[in-house]
């Protein structure tokens, strides 16, 4: 690992992990307060509708709550549960777990953006989706403030695997961390519209960040934010082929303090 001069992607990622600080960061990844600036940047109608955010556990009202929501914590990734039928639900075991998550302080594995969080769990309107019609995330990887391939994750939680497509929704031969699919994903319908809002912040941004991926959901004809991510895999994540390693950081443009 080279952070004296870094090439490679994933050294550039690690170098700006450690070196790439400014002032509240933590609102841009914090996906309560992030809301306002998505707000701000691009107008409210692309957040996912949500019924509150909470910082003690036991205020959370369940009855107030449609059949089907989605519970998530603030402050981290993949703490989440997507709740189908509320009847159904173990209140007292939930709460013990969402109790739990609001302690969790993601800057200690060494994603400093994350201090100064405040921890909430955060009650989202649930999308609705099938196995014939899966929710997609789109992760758009943008280079200096534009929007350069697209990450799609596929069977997350049985079969994880992992496809790159560029702007044109051709297929890229790039594997990182998982392996790709053999799933034919078809161009989704708002894809022009979800660049062109992905490029917006992305520019904003590119005056603090020459690397940043901002998701998207497309889902029934309707755009959703998802989130803004620093640092995918935390600069860790395996490339294959290795000479994508090199023409990834070759796009990355990083000021060597």
């Amino acid at each position: 690992m080279n952070l004296t001069n870094p090439k490679k992607f994933n050294e550039k990622i690690i170098y700006l992990k450690l070196y790439n600080r400014f002032e509240n960061a933590h609102l841009l990844v914090d996906k309560f307060e992030v809301r306002s600036y998505i707000e701000n940047i691009i107008g409210n109608e692309y957040l996912v509708p949500i019924y509150g955010a909470f910082d003690n556990v036991d205020e959370i009202e369940f009855e107030e709550f449609p059949k089907k929501f989605v519970l998530k914590a603030n402050q981290s990734s993949g703490h989440n549960i997507i709740v189908k039928e509320k009847n159904s639900l173990n209140i007292v075991s939930v709460k013990k777990m969402l109790k739990a998550w609001l302690l969790i302080d993601y800057s200690f594995f060494g994603e400093w953006q994350y201090k100064g969080i405040k921890n909430k769990i955060l009650v989202e309107k649930f999308i609705e989706n099938s196995d014939e019609n899966p929710l997609l995330d789109y992760k758009f990887f943008c280079f200096n403030g534009e929007p350069m391939f697209i990450q799609i994750d596929i069977d997350r939680f049985t079969n994880h695997s992992r496809n790159f497509y560029d702007l044109n929704w051709s297929l890229i031969d790039l594997e990182i961390l998982y392996p790709k699919s053999n799933r034919e994903i078809p161009i989704p319908n708002n894809l022009v519209l979800m660049i062109k809002l992905v490029r917006k912040i992305a520019l904003d941004l590119s005056n603090k960040m020459s690397f940043v991926r901002i998701d998207f959901y497309d889902h029934n004809n309707q755009v959703y934010f998802g989130e803004i991510t620093f640092h995918p895999e935390g600069g860790c994540g395996p490339i294959i082929p290795k000479v994508y390693d090199n023409i990834l950081g070759d796009l990355l443009n990083i000021q060597i303090v």
